[in-house]
């Protein structure tokens, strides 16, 4: 019943003879960790494993993927159901903001797959190609923060003011 699985890493450097080796016993119910320092080598051990073997990248483009597909049907959905012009403008451009987030994380695991030390990146400056999908990556979640504001502003005004807000003007293109 208390079936325990021990893992066991050893990683040599090229000029050092230096070995460390780290110990998880992993149990059904419970994971044991020896003691702090082991904690530290635990932790080395996993980010050498998912940067020698491509474990990460697959994963986020499959992620990425899969939460893509709720963006698109959002979208559809909001060219096709009846809302006012401001909210379809709305959602649609924070869907078009998460859908872009989504595309900006897959290109940068695509770029890992193909980055020639290892899979996973040490600095954001490291790869010459990744700072500007940061860049676009906040550019793109500023956008959607902002859209995400807009939406709840206008949802708070009509809220407050329903007649003022669906007798005027406001409602055909109030923030679009």
């Amino acid at each position: 019943d208390d079936f325990t699985i021990y893992f066991v890493h050893a990683k040599t450097e090229k000029l050092e003879e230096r070995t460390t080796l780290f110990f998880i016993a992993v149990s059904i119910h419970h994971i044991i960790i020896m003691n702090d320092s082991t904690v530290a080598v635990v932790i080395t051990g996993i980010i050498d494993f998912t940067d020698t073997y491509p474990v990460l990248p697959p994963m986020f483009i499959i992620y990425c993927s899969a939460c893509s597909i709720p963006v698109v049907i959002l979208i559809r959905a909001a060219r096709k159901c009846a809302l006012h012009k401001n909210c379809r403008v709305l959602i649609i451009f924070w869907a078009i903001s998460l859908l872009a987030i989504l595309i900006d994380i897959t290109l940068v695991s695509l770029y890992s797959l193909t980055y020639e030390r290892g899979y996973l990146h040490r600095s954001l400056m490291e790869p010459f190609f990744r700072p500007y999908l940061l860049v676009c990556h906040s550019v793109f979640y500023s956008g959607g923060s902002g859209f995400e504001m807009f939406i709840a502003l206008e949802r708070i005004l009509s809220t407050l003011w329903p007649h003022v807000y669906h007798s005027s003007g406001l409602n055909p293109g109030f923030l679009a």
